[in-house]
């Protein structure tokens, strides 16, 4: 009987090469286009001119790759070299705002890799431009679209797409896929010793198929796309059928290591060939690990949980715990920046509230004592006026045209 779980992990690894290999472009969004030169938009049938699309004439891009887009105009299938002469119907693709089954959310970061990298309206070159990422620098994933190369980032507060195939961006490994590699292998600076397991800090896009390693303080971009050297590993438990030599290496070669007896459980790591019958596979038997030439008759795959205990050495394990111990620093420190900014906003706060609140209470006192001396002069004012007696007022009539007299006289 064949083994089902032996197919499944062959047919994990197996998916993402065939569906590259059939694809031969990235899938993208389709967009539709409206023209808006008055000479058209030509339009072409395998490199052969067919027709010009008329101004105010609609058509859909399907695919686009190297500057060739492949769309669909009146239910036919053409190419265009070229979209100058017409704009986007939809300016913008918000995927906060829409249901697209083909995106999916994403905490990884980004990593720029070259240059620059331009944030877009949308996930694909047609829309427009609103603003750069520069080489080195780290956005933060929102949404990836799927089977594409754009992802949709957060930089510096504004929120775009940006293109990062071709090496362009680098992903973060987020979900923490670890490799072994099969054989002696060389980067940049240093050499990355046989039956090593590492995990990558970023991967590239699917058709760019490598992944970036750090070993010793040299790190490079390994490609793992179809590699019998660098091995994804997918662990599980599984049962000898046969005796099983263990080797040093991943060719059949170098030490025998130790023996699995049939019947035996050991522990299925990574394999190397997907496509034979016959496989090179990483295994762990008795704390013993290196690789056996064996055929899927030869084992059966357990449906039993594999820890990363189980799989890595005491080595690997102190990095993982070393990786796991600086994500919990980070997003310590993190935790104490907000704390202090919010302390910060608070204090600001409250700060604002209690001078508004003092000057509020100047101001009542203020305007409560001028109500007073303005009550305590009517008061005053009252009191004189009820104290004059009438002949008093009677002098006082009397003495206004005598004042107003000397007055005249003196102006004469």
């Amino acid at each position: 009987m064949k083994k089902i779980l032996s197919l499944i992990i062959a047919l994990i690894c197996l998916v993402p090469n065939i569906v590259k290999a059939d694809m031969g472009a990235p899938e993208i969004r389709p967009y539709e286009m409206i023209v808006v030169s008055e000479n058209g938009v030509k339009y072409y049938d395998n490199h052969n001119e067919k027709g010009v699309i008329p101004k105010d004439e609609k058509f859909k891009v399907e695919f686009e790759y190297d500057g060739n887009y492949t769309i669909t105009y009146k239910n036919e299938s053409y190419e265009i070299y070229d979209l100058s002469g017409a704009i986007l119907v939809e300016d913008k693709f918000d995927p906060e705002k829409t249901s697209d089954e083909s995106l999916y959310r994403t905490t990884a970061k980004v990593l720029i890799n070259t240059t620059s990298v331009d944030m877009l309206k949308g996930p694909a070159s047609a829309y427009d431009k609103i603003g750069s990422i520069k080489e080195g620098e780290i956005a933060q994933g929102i949404y990836k679209l799927g089977g594409s190369k754009y992802v949709y980032v957060e930089y510096k507060g504004k929120k775009g797409w940006i293109d990062y195939g071709d090496e362009k961006a680098l992903i973060a490994n987020s979900d923490k896929y670890r490799y072994v590699f099969r054989k002696d292998y060389h980067i940049a600076c240093a050499t990355i010793p046989k039956n090593t397991v590492l995990t990558p800090d970023y991967f590239t896009d699917t058709w760019s198929g490598k992944a970036q390693f750090t070993y010793e303080n040299c790190t490079d971009l390994v490609s793992t796309f179809k590699s019998d050297v660098v091995l994804e590993i997918h662990a599980t438990y599984a049962k000898a059928l046969k005796d099983m030599i263990i080797y040093e290496n991943g060719d059949n070669g170098g030490k025998k290591l130790a023996t699995i007896p049939k019947g035996k459980k050991f522990i299925y790591i990574a394999s190397g060939e997907y496509y034979d019958e016959v496989g090179s596979v990483f295994v762990k038997y008795n704390d013993v690990r290196g690789w056996v030439e064996i055929k899927y008759d030869d084992y059966d795959l357990l449906e039993e949980k594999v820890s990363e205990k189980d799989v890595l050495t005491e080595e690997e394990l102190g990095k993982v715990k070393e990786e796991k111990e600086e994500k919990k620093e980070t997003k310590k420190d993190s935790k104490k920046s907000t704390k202090k900014v919010n302390v910060k906003d608070y204090t600001l706060m409250y700060a604002i509230i209690g001078g508004s609140v003092a000057l509020a209470a100047i101001i009542i006192i203020i305007l409560i004592n001028k109500n007073k001396k303005l009550k305590k002069q009517l008061k005053e004012d009252e009191v004189k006026l009820n104290s004059v007696t009438p002949e008093e007022t009677l002098n006082v009539e009397e003495t206004k045209p005598e004042k107003e007299n000397a007055d005249n006289n003196s102006e004469n």
